[in-house]
């Protein structure tokens, strides 16, 4: 018996050619500038532009499951595997010219990053 595709992925994909925008990811470089201080600073790197299905994210839906975001001007964003390394070095995104940084949990601060089919999905929150 031949393994037949699943009808889901194969629409979220077209979805995904079809709808994706193009987005710019800042990668930042941070650099520890004294030892003794602690003090680090962080260098943005020059955008990487990069094909991305964005959703908006409704206040009532962040307040239950993320505490700590922004209600406002939060969005969801799914992009390809290959860019999760991006997403993890991420300092600013600009999604239909507006600033966004990825979403850090205020308990562990870790990125919000998780895998769905074969996309990874982040959350975004206005600068």
């Amino acid at each position: 018996m031949r393994h037949r595709p699943n009808k889901a992925l194969i629409e979220l994909r077209h979805l995904y050619r079809l709808e994706g925008e193009t987005i710019f990811i800042y990668p930042g470089k941070e650099r520890q500038s004294d030892k003794f201080d602690e003090t680090k600073t962080i260098t943005m790197l020059s955008p990487i532009p990069v094909k991305a299905l964005v959703k908006d994210f409704s206040p009532k839906a962040l307040v239950w499951k993320d505490y700590g975001v922004k209600e406002i001007g939060a969005k969801q964003v799914m992009v390809e595997p290959q860019n999760k390394s991006l997403i993890e070095n991420c300092v600013k995104l600009i999604i239909r010219d507006e600033e966004y940084t990825v979403f850090k949990d205020a308990a562990s601060s870790k990125l919000q990053i998780w895998k769905q089919h074969d996309f990874i999905l982040f959350i975004s929150e206005k600068i």
